[in-house]
């Protein structure tokens, strides 16, 4: 068995379309010494451009202009009563750049690099703040809602591909709908959440099997927690003192005091009702009261009453999504 370059390259071609990219044929001659030589020996001789060679021939160089992989091998001739053989040879250059890179031919489907793609999903969202981190309410100091305040918004989707020997279901199942648990493409942990997977099972070979797997990542570049505003229809058990403006604390019964946000007892919380003594949502400063406000509450020993401030408006931490380790699907930890 024996393949070498015969002559070439004896033809070279060049086109250009619309948008400046070019593309160039070549076409060697390659000669081979034996009946049994066939494509793909020839596809494999020594000398032809390499995948990802540069287009340099003589005195015309263009750099940026490689090698592709495709390739068209076909017989042009043979010599009577001898075992030598004439291929044609034409290969592709050009400028537009591929999906992947292309420096070998890739015969193993589990050695194709990943392919990583994005996009952005919008959505609409209500805001319970302005830009400047100021509540957004009406004249009457109450939360705006509804359509009026729902603002476009775009959050960032990762999609990545890749091919494995194993499907490993019970590993990517638990992690659907869970966000990274360390710092991933130079976002911190909770801002990288597993949105959707998708796999097929596919054949190469003589009836080998592999797994296409597809993972579908959104991004949140705040976070995937939210906070939202400490606001309801229940305050701890009070009444406005018309005359001072302040909330009075009224004593539970059965408890020996005034009522404890920490006490976790629903006799402790009544239907709020603003100063007019109707019912009213509040905004709550993380304990029960109303958000500055002045709060009277009677001191236990019973001799008297103490006058303090309640805090601002107060938000509300909620971390519902679990956290998972990502690399262990073998995806890429930088792009």
């Amino acid at each position: 068995m024996s393949a070498s370059v015969h002559e070439g390259p004896f033809r070279r071609d060049l086109t250009r379309d619309r948008e400046g990219h070019r593309e160039y044929k070549v076409v060697h001659m390659v000669r081979t010494t034996s009946v049994d030589d066939g494509p793909y020996t020839v596809m494999n001789t020594a000398g032809l451009p390499v995948i990802g060679a540069l287009w340099n021939f003589g005195n015309d160089n263009d750099v940026w202009a490689f090698c592709y992989p495709d390739m068209r091998v076909s017989e042009w001739d043979k010599q009577d009563q001898s075992n030598v053989r004439y291929w044609r040879v034409e290969q592709t250059f050009g400028t537009r750049p591929l999906s992947r890179c292309q420096d070998e031919t890739v015969e193993d489907p589990l050695l194709e690099p990943q392919k990583v793609s994005g996009s952005f999903v919008k959505y609409t969202e209500e805001a319970s703040e302005d830009k400047d981190g100021n509540p957004i309410m009406s004249s009457s100091h109450e939360m705006i809602r509804g359509p009026q305040v729902e603002f476009d918004k775009n959050r960032p989707t990762v999609r990545i591909e890749q091919n494995v020997a194993t499907l490993a279901l019970a590993t990517f199942s638990e992690m659907v709908d869970t966000l990274n648990d360390a710092t991933l493409w130079g976002l911190a942990a909770r801002k990288i959440k597993l949105s959707n997977v998708s796999w097929e099972r596919l054949l190469y070979g003589t009836c080998d099997y592999y797994y296409k797997r597809v993972f579908d990542f959104d991004i949140d570049f705040s976070t995937f927690d939210r906070d939202v505003l400490d606001e309801g229809t229940k305050v701890l058990s009070g009444q406005w003192d018309r005359d001072t403006g302040e909330w009075v604390l009224l004593e539970i019964e059965g408890y020996g005091g005034t009522p404890n946000p920490d006490a976790q007892r629903p006799d402790h919380f009544i239907r709020y009702k603003d100063r007019n003594d109707e019912n009213a949502r509040v905004i709550l400063d993380g304990n029960g009261l109303p958000a500055d406000s002045v709060v009277l509450r009677a001191e236990e020993t019973g001799t008297g009453t103490t006058e303090t401030e309640s805090g601002a408006a107060a938000r509300i931490h909620i971390e519902k999504y679990e956290e998972s380790n990502f690399l262990l699907l073998g995806i890429p930890t930088e792009f």
